[in-house]
């Protein structure tokens, strides 16, 4: 009988079913089941399942055709195992445990929760004779006609149908009975996995004995072994972070590859592995085990030397390598088109309506997210449904879903799969839910590139089309097109068929004293004095402040880097991939360029992406702008002309910020913070015109609309009159946990109410001048469409906003109906907009609100919807509205 320890009846329904329980467990799940209905619902659900996969099974053969498995690629590593001989004897266990096929996946979902793709398991299961690896010669006994399947970490050897299959010896087990690693390397290599090296539940840790472990190792050890939870977070917190360092998790590839879950599942570290001379794999730079802590769940291993990262011996012994790794699950769907595969195994798990979710582990990164292309193969695959939201109901949500995806948010970032690096320069998908702002991290069909270590590349543009559906223990994401490899599908030789190839001249419409330089560059043989005149005038440029090099309307985009491909991303595309400006490689040097045109008036606001996933600041260019997610690099055409009053000037007299306040309006529900700004002098002064600026904290941020700073500049030189600005924050919610930007933006009268109350309070405690005509509501983007709604749908007329302005506004139906109506207020309007083609089109609204008579100026100006086009407009609107005289 399988052993089991310290399990909740809940778990132990799957080993009910299946009749490896032991007389005692037996009755004790028997007993249980009679009090408890959710757990006779589970019950019932497994015998579903089992049911289905069994089902199955059986007509697997006659329903789907010919499985085709993956040629060898580029992402699938072929390594050399020196030969080697068993040390020990594998330790064969006392009675073990017969299963059929229908009953693997009932027994390996409590080993895969946390780690393996279920509906690998159950593509395995109802496909016996997928070959992924052949046997291990001397680490399982095999027959020739009984292939293997071996994932490190987990016991699973799979037979022919029917077959009936022992209970395995697991990774621990291996490495206990083989101390020189040389069959624990093997089953690593044939699997493709670093592994977590675990005897029953998949908890590990690795500590090295140093004075932060030392003086608790006797107090934790006997703890450790009582299976506290409360324990278990103390020993991650306190053992593994202050053992290992954060600069050691977050490198790339990391020293510890730990991750752990709340829910008491598992914490652990993957182990790293590298090459001696004669091709036999290290463990972590030849570290020995001296102690173990045994845990109830668990051990705690402790080591002679630090965990060192494979990579230091991969490149100290180069050219090993010749063993093919297992195909991913990734890489089965990839070459099944028709998904009749991937159908069958989701069949056989959602009958019963199943809790459980699926994994696919893509591109062997050990991520627990499923990509889902969204598209007519996807729909295809489901007849009776045949859309996205079908498909979302096939998943099964539980009230426990989100406390279960925090622990997943530890699991992702806590492994090192992803550094902080990596979330910052957007190489990564992010899904952000819960409270406190936890993220998963996911890769949207990417891989390692082979030849430039720690350089992702985004294979075929795969983009994230509809929001996650976020089950109890994963994600699954909605992709335009299947999650293929670029580079499977083109092997090696086929590569420089789909890559540009190098130039050998400068392209042409380069502008002339750039290509000749160019040209010339080219024109030298010897690579070395090539070397040296790149490096001479790309230090040219850069003092001359001509990267990018622009002339007139023309703009060449320079980069100087390794890499496979190099695009410009930015206001001009709508920072997509589709248009992106693609660069081209000057043959023989790391020169890349890209040609545009663009008015000698646009400023822009770009980025350089490395290999179709690493976003980069433009190096060679110190000029940035902010925007809402971090810095982007700025292009300025000839005649664009920054303005003059967004920057602090020596001597002029600062207004006051208050600190936040909070107001809360019973009625329409909202509390939101607010700060008010006050003009220098503000004592002496009375009857002020009013301010409400919405998304203030942005407009109020020095690096992004610096209204505070332009108003101080604009008062003191007299181009204004004295005004109060109230910088109104809609990041809070009624109980202070949600953005409720959008729905309070959205045509929202209750909003609008809001705003009613917040301008009276406003007049009651400062001087101001209480007329319309003297109080404006200012927004960008969606604030402009809420700016303009306060304005045409004031709930009672009272307090109201005579003044808009709209920088780059949105705008719905309801929007322009309500302007179309009869006017029954005096509201003087100004508008500011980017070019269409980069911006909004504000056409539609400018025409509805002109013909219904309202007071009306629009500006545009040749930048997309960034923040440098809308706070390089501030002076001008200000002026507009409060100036002191005619703007010389």
């Amino acid at each position: 009988m399988y052993p089991m320890l310290n399990n909740h009846p809940r778990d132990l329904l799957p080993f009910y079913i299946n009749g490896t329980l032991s007389e005692a467990e037996q009755s004790a799940v028997e007993a249980h089941l009679q009090t408890c209905p959710s757990c006779q619902a589970d019950l019932k659900e497994w015998q579903t399942i089992a049911q289905a996969v069994q089902a199955a099974a059986e007509d697997s053969a006659a329903t789907l055709p010919p499985l085709k498995l993956p040629a060898p690629s580029t992402s699938r590593r072929i390594v050399p195992i020196a030969p080697f001989a068993p040390t020990k004897t594998l330790p064969k266990p006392e009675n073990p445990s017969m299963l059929n096929h229908a009953q693997i996946p009932l027994l390996k979902i409590r080993y895969l929760r946390g780690s393996l793709a279920l509906v690998a398991a159950l593509i395995l299961v109802l496909f016996g004779t997928f070959v992924l690896a052949q046997g291990i010669d001397g680490l399982f006994p095999a027959e020739e006609s009984d292939p293997i399947v071996y994932h490190t970490g987990q016991a699973t050897l799979l037979g022919q149908t029917g077959t009936p299959l022992p209970t395995l010896p697991t990774a621990y087990d291996v490495l206990q009975a083989d101390p020189d690693l040389s069959h624990f390397a093997a089953a690593i290599a044939a699997s493709g996995w670093l592994t977590n090296v675990t005897q029953s539940e998949p908890i590990t840790i690795f500590v090295l004995p140093n004075d932060v472990f030392e003086p608790i190792q006797a107090e934790i050890a006997p703890v450790i072994a009582e299976g506290s939870s409360d324990w278990e977070g103390y020993l991650f917190s306190y053992v593994v972070n202050d053992a290992w360092s954060r600069d050691q998790l977050a490198a790339l590839p990391p020293e510890v590859r730990g991750y752990f879950e709340r829910g008491g599942y598992s914490y652990g570290s993957k182990l790293q592995l590298g090459y001696d001379a004669n091709g036999a794999l290290l463990l972590n730079g030849m570290a020995h085990i001296t102690q173990t802590i045994e845990a109830a769940n668990g051990y705690v291993h402790i080591l002679d030397a630090p965990l060192v990262t494979a990579r230091s011996f991969l490149t100290a012994y180069q050219g090993i390598d010749t063993i093919e790794t297992a195909p991913t699950v990734c890489d089965v769907l990839a070459d099944n088109p028709d998904y009749s595969y991937f159908k069958m195994a989701l069949d056989g798990l959602q009958s019963g309506n199943s809790a459980w979710i699926w994994h696919v582990v893509c591109r062997n990164m050990g991520l627990f997210t499923l990509f889902v292309p969204d598209n007519a193969a996807m729909r295809a695959t489901f007849p009776n449904s045949g859309t996205v939201e079908d498909f979302r109901r096939l998943v099964f949500f539980t009230p426990e879903a989100n406390e279960a995806l925090q622990n997943f948010v530890l699991a992702h970032l806590l492994s090192g799969l992803w550094s902080q690096e990596q979330l910052a320069k957007q190489e990564v998908v992010r899904s952000s839910w819960g409270g406190e702002g936890e993220e998963s991290v996911n890769t949207v069909n990417a891989r390692w590139s082979d030849t430039q270590p720690a350089t992702l590349i985004i294979n075929n543009r795969a983009k994230v089309t509809k929001g996650d559906v976020i089950a109890t223990n994963g994600i699954i994401h909605f992709v335009d097109t299947p999650v293929v490899s670029f580079l499977d599908l083109f092997p090696d030789e086929a590569l420089t068929d789909v890559l540009a190839p190098p130039i050998e001249t400068a392209p042409a419409g380069t502008p002339a004293e750039l290509a000749n330089a160019l040209d010339t560059l080219m024109a030298i043989s010897d690579p070395a004095e090539r070397q040296n005149r790149l490096d001479a005038l790309w230090e040219d440029w850069q003092t001359a402040g001509q990267i990018p090099y622009v002339d007139g309307t023309t703009v060449a985009f320079l980069y100087r880097g390794e890499a496979l491909t190099v695009e410009w991303r930015g206001d001009f595309n709508g920072w997509l991939a589709d248009g992106a400006l693609l660069g081209q490689n000057l043959s023989g040097t790391d020169l890349w360029i890209a040609l545009a045109e663009f008015p000698s008036s646009a400023r822009l606001d770009y980025q350089i992406v490395v290999n179709g996933g690493t976003w980069l600041l433009d190096p060679a260019n110190p000029q940035q702008q902010w925007s809402g997610d971090g810095p982007n690099s700025e292009l300025r055409m000839p005649d664009s002309i920054p303005s003059e009053w967004t920057e602090r000037r020596e001597g002029v007299p600062q207004g006051t910020l208050t600190d936040p306040q909070t107001m809360v309006a019973s009625m329409s529900g909202y509390a939101l913070t607010y700060q008010v700004y006050t003009p220098a002098n503000y004592g002496e002064l009375d009857n002020l015109p009013v301010i409400y600026v919405l998304d203030g904290q942005d407009y109020a941020d020095e690096r992004l609309g610096a209204l505070p700073i332009i108003l101080d500049n604009l008062i003191a030189a007299g181009k204004i009159e004295p005004v109060i600005a109230v910088f109104v924050d809609v990041r809070a919610s009624p109980n202070g946990s949600e953005n409720v930007r959008d729905e309070a933006y959205t045509n929202n009268t209750a909003f609008a109410d809001f705003m009613q109350m917040l301008a009276g309070s406003i007049d009651m405690e400062y001087s101001t001048d209480a007329h319309a005509n003297r109080r404006l509501i200012l927004g960008t983007s969606l604030g402009g469409q809420a700016a303009l709604f306060a304005a045409i749908k004031n709930p009672t007329g009272l307090m109201e906003f005579g003044l808009v302005a709209a920088q780059s506004p949105s705008f719905d139906d309801t929007l322009l109906d309500l302007y179309r109506q009869d006017m029954t207020r005096s509201v003087n309007i100004w508008i500011s907009a980017g070019t269409p083609e980069w911006d909004v089109d504000i056409t539609p609204l400018r025409t509805v609100i002109e013909r219904r008579g309202y007071q009306l100026t629009t500006v545009e100006v040749n930048e997309g919807h960034s923040w440098g086009n809308w706070r390089g407009l501030l002076d001008d609107m200000l002026i507009h509205f409060f100036g002191t005289e005619e703007r010389e």
